[in-house]
């Protein structure tokens, strides 16, 4: 699944160096591709099927958190994690699934 996200980061200034951020995310699902292997064939056979989805800029959000840490005047790196609480499969009974991601930043800032 690719999406483009959009955080709306709130930042908390620990010290100097280091900093927490948080706040929600907005995720629009640009496209998806599922490929589905059939592994119960008996006679040796492997039936793969892949499908392409265009997302119509389905709309996913959750929460982040991370920590930033700052190299120096212009570097700074910043770690986070992202849950989401859209269930995305709101169409089926009983079926549950979320967006759940690691996120990794590098910043370059020009003073």
């Amino acid at each position: 699944m690719n999406y483009l996200t959009v955080p709306l980061l709130g930042k908390f200034l620990l010290n100097d160096r280091y900093s927490l951020e948080f706040g929600p995310q907005f995720g629009f699902l640009l496209n998806q591709v599922t490929k589905i292997k059939n592994l119960d064939e008996q006679d040796g056979t492997n039936t793969n099927e892949r499908s392409s989805v265009s997302g119509d800029f389905q709309l996913d959000y959750g929460v982040t958190a991370g920590v930033a840490m700052r190299i120096n005047d212009n570097i700074s790196l910043a770690p986070r994690f992202y849950i989401g609480i859209r269930n995305r499969l709101n169409g089926l009974p009983n079926a549950q699934n979320y967006n759940v991601a690691l996120q990794f930043s590098a910043n370059y800032s020009f003073r």
